[in-house]
């Protein structure tokens, strides 16, 4: 009988699809299916096939049985042959395997952890609107400046957290080690200074410059003492004093009724992410200030 080869083969066109590989490389995989038909080649194909069937089962019966095969007395068989006809063909299948590397871009940023320059532009000026990125904001010495909305947008992170260090300066961050040092001006608006914006990668770049403005009510006061005189402010904030009152308050009932006034105490971490003072954009979110206040 004539063999069926690849050679011999009709093939039908090439399917190409693309996988992933590991590290971030891709290859080729190609499929391709080849029929012949083999109407002249002898294949002898026949089939012996077996009919059998019982009649020892009673179904007028109240409880009708099935006999063991073995005790079967009136098992009934017949059986035939039955030959392929028709036009008959052969399949063949393969895979192809192609590797196609595809060069790194200039900078990896992700897996060689590369240097890549920011291209987030804050203001600095008010007359000419100048922006500053990159490596020209590490270098820029003076401070910028933000909307109070800032910190609610920071501590709506999962890992967002804020210090307090005097009554109106900190430190905030959408996680605990990307934290900036920042100060309250006269107005409400938020100061850090340029440089130190320049140091975080760019995706925390990107959450501040969304609430960058201009300069204006000029620099915080306990900020400039604390960066330029090095004489901290001798003041506590509000939500610091709250902090240490309420764990007064739980020792206190602790002792004299031998249980806490309230049930359950938040970490102070947690404590300063929900209760702060930057509740301040509509009477709305001071209603959300005092829900928090009223869940301690």
């Amino acid at each position: 009988m004539e063999e069926l080869s690849f050679e011999k083969a009709t093939w039908i066109p090439l399917v190409v699809e693309k996988v992933d590989l590991s590290q971030g490389r891709f290859g080729i995989v190609g499929h391709r299916k080849a029929y012949r038909d083999i109407d002249s080649l002898i294949v002898p194909l026949e089939l012996q096939a077996e009919f059998m069937w019982r009649e020892s089962v009673n179904p007028n019966e109240d409880v009708p049985e099935m006999p063991h095969p073995a005790a079967e007395t009136a098992a009934r068989t017949q059986s035939f042959k039955v030959k392929a006809k028709g036009r008959k063909l052969s399949a063949l299948y393969g895979r192809i395997w192609l590797k196609h590397w595809i060069s790194p871009a200039a900078k990896s940023p992700r897996i060689r952890r590369d240097e890549v320059e920011s291209r987030v532009h804050f203001q600095v000026e008010n007359q000419e609107q100048k922006t500053l990125a990159g490596s020209a904001l590490e270098k820029y010495r003076g401070w910028l400046w933000f909307k109070p909305s800032l910190v609610r947008h920071l501590l709506g992170q999962p890992k967002s957290q804020i210090k307090w260090f005097t009554q109106d300066t900190g430190e905030v961050g959408p996680a605990s080690n990307q934290m900036l040092h920042f100060g309250i001006n006269r107005l409400g608006l938020i100061n850090v200074l340029g440089y130190k914006m320049g140091q975080p990668p760019e995706w925390v770049q990107k959450m501040w410059v969304t609430h960058n403005v201009g300069p204006d009510g000029g620099l915080s006061e306990e900020l400039h003492m604390s960066q330029n005189l090095a004489r901290p402010a001798n003041t506590a904030a509000p939500e610091s004093i709250l902090w240490h009152n309420l764990q007064h308050l739980q020792n206190q009932t602790a002792l004299a009724y031998g249980q806490p006034l309230l049930q359950e105490m938040p970490p102070d971490f947690e404590f300063f992410r929900l209760i702060h003072r930057f509740y301040c954009d509509s009477f709305e979110n001071l209603c959300e200030l005092c829900k928090e206040l009223h869940r301690l």
